[in-house]
């Protein structure tokens, strides 16, 4: 889950009703790739998993599209450029203003949707 208030995305665990923090650090804004406690979010939102179990998380305060490799915590940027506040199209990283939604479609492309832009985005990794 996203933990916007923390910068951080949490994980529960079912059986335990654990939570533990999958990546990031509470209260520090930032948009440092790295391994889990090491990478900064600054407003993460929506979640979303593809089919490899990967976790993507919209940053809207970074303009980013960030990706967690859920077994190693590793977090990377695959949209976006943290700063860049505008919709840029093209090879990836590409531009993005202010992700909000995502979804990934059967044929493997994430969809996004900018808030700012009003626009629907898709990226094919």
């Amino acid at each position: 889950m996203a933990d916007t208030g923390n910068r951080t995305i949490r994980k529960l665990v079912m059986a335990t009703a654990a939570v533990n923090t999958l990546a990031g650090s509470v209260g520090t804004a930032g948009d440092d790739d790295g391994v889990g406690t090491a990478a900064r979010f600054d407003t993460p939102g929506a979640l979303v998993c593809d089919s490899a179990g990967n976790l993507f998380v919209a940053d809207s305060g970074k303009n980013t599209i960030r990706k967690i490799h859920v077994a190693t915590q590793l977090v990377t940027t695959v949209v976006g450029t943290s700063g860049r506040w505008e919709n840029i199209l093209g090879s990836l990283p590409a531009e993005i203003a202010s992700p909000a939604g995502l979804t990934f479609l059967p044929t493997g492309e994430l969809v996004l949707t900018d808030r700012v832009g009003n626009v629907v985005l898709a990226a094919q990794f």
